[in-house]
């Protein structure tokens, strides 16, 4: 098979002209009469939509908070905040001073720190917590006054 180039001809031109000068067969001889064209310039170029909702990744972040809890290097405030994210609850609402709105749930998360943690004493604890020791033992119910309550 010869094919005769232009003197100033291109690289494109010239692979251009050796196809159509080839014998090769066309597409529809090759695959049947019932060959399917392929994607139109406007199926190509077409825009899709997506729409994302704000929750998609909220599973992500449960899992990586799950993992962070049962992690063995994780600190206590790493623990802290993740059992808050879990809970629904801000870990800043939890470690304000004042607010005993989430009081049972401060209580909670204390004793399970303390499970995580056995060796933290009340001044530590109090430090994570924002607290004085003393309430820390008093939520814990280590104090005189609440174990005198207790036996009542």
């Amino acid at each position: 098979m010869t094919t005769t180039l232009r003197q100033y001809s291109s690289a494109e031109e010239n692979v251009r002209q050796a196809h159509i000068n080839s014998d090769i067969p066309g597409r529809d001889h090759r695959l049947g009469k019932d060959a399917k064209p392929g994607p139109t310039e406007r199926e190509l170029n077409r825009v899709i939509f997506v729409h994302r909702r704000p929750d998609a990744d909220e599973h992500v972040k449960m899992w990586k908070a799950w993992r962070r809890i049962n992690h063995p290097m994780t600190t206590p405030t790493e623990f802290m905040k993740a059992h808050c994210f879990l809970a629904g609850v801000s870990y800043d609402e939890v470690m304000a001073h004042r607010l005993r709105r989430n009081y049972a749930f401060r209580v909670d998360l204390l004793h399970r720190v303390m499970a995580r943690y056995p060796k933290l004493r009340s001044m530590q604890l109090g430090v994570l917590f924002n607290r004085h020791h003393v309430s820390i033992l008093t939520m814990l119910g280590r104090t005189a006054s609440s174990k005198w309550r207790a036996a009542e």
